[in-house]
C-alpha cells in the first residue's frame, strides 16, 4: 500500500503538480453574454396656430370664444405625463392678459383657457393641468392633440383700438 501512495505522489511531482479532470473537456467550449439596450422614456411636444379671437369693434359687448388652438404631444408608450399651460402673467389657474402694441397703451384684455369647449374646465397648471391622474395622458407612442378652448368676456373690450397679444408657454412634464 505504500508504494501505491509513493507512485502517485511521483506521478503527481512529475507532473508538474497538475492534475487533470477525469472526464474530457467539451468540445465546442461555450459561453453567454447579454445584448442591452435601455430606453429611456421621452416627451416632445408642438402647437398649432395662434388662439385668435379675431376682430371685434371696441363697442362690443359680446364674449368672444375660440378654440382654434392645438397642442400635440408624443411620449413614449405607458409615459404618464401633465400638459401646463402658463399665461406670461404665471397664473396657474388659466387666465391671463393681452397687452396692447402701441407705445404707450396701458390697457390690457383678460383671458381664460379651458380644456372643454363649454369653457367649464379651466386650463393653467399645477391644479389646473391636463394630467395622467385623470386617466387621460399616458402616452401611446404617438401624437396626441388637445385642443385648447379660450374665453374673452365682452366686459374686457373697452379698450384702446389696437391688437392685444399674450405668449402661452406650453410645459409637458413626464
Amino acid at each position: 500500500m505504500m508504494f501505491k501512495k509513493t507512485l502517485l505522489a511521483a506521478a503527481v511531482f512529475a507532473l508538474g503538480g497538475f492534475v487533470f479532470p477525469a472526464g474530457a473537456a467539451t468540445n465546442p467550449a461555450t459561453s453567454t453574454f447579454q445584448v442591452k439596450l435601455k430606453i429611456n422614456k421621452a416627451c416632445t411636444v408642438s402647437t398649432g396656430a395662434a388662439l385668435d379671437f379675431g376682430s371685434t369693434d371696441a363697442n362690443s359687448t359680446g364674449n368672444l370664444t375660440t378654440s382654434a388652438s392645438n397642442i400635440n404631444v408624443t411620449c413614449s408608450k405607458k409615459t404618464a405625463y401633465s400638459v401646463d399651460l402658463t399665461p406670461t402673467s404665471n397664473s396657474a389657474d388659466g387666465t391671463g392678459s393681452m397687452k396692447g402694441g402701441i407705445v404707450g397703451n396701458a390697457d390690457t384684455i383678460a383671458y381664460a383657457l379651458y380644456q372643454d369647449s363649454g369653457d367649464t374646465t379651466a386650463w393653467g397648471n399645477g391644479a389646473n393641468t391636463l394630467s395622467a391622474t385623470n386617466g387621460l395622458v399616458v402616452g401611446n407612442g404617438t401624437a396626441q392633440n388637445y385642443t385648447v378652448y379660450g374665453k374673452v368676456l365682452g366686459t374686457n373690450l373697452n379698450v384702446q383700438p389696437d391688437t392685444y397679444t399674450d405668449t402661452v408657454t406650453v410645459s409637458v412634464a413626464y
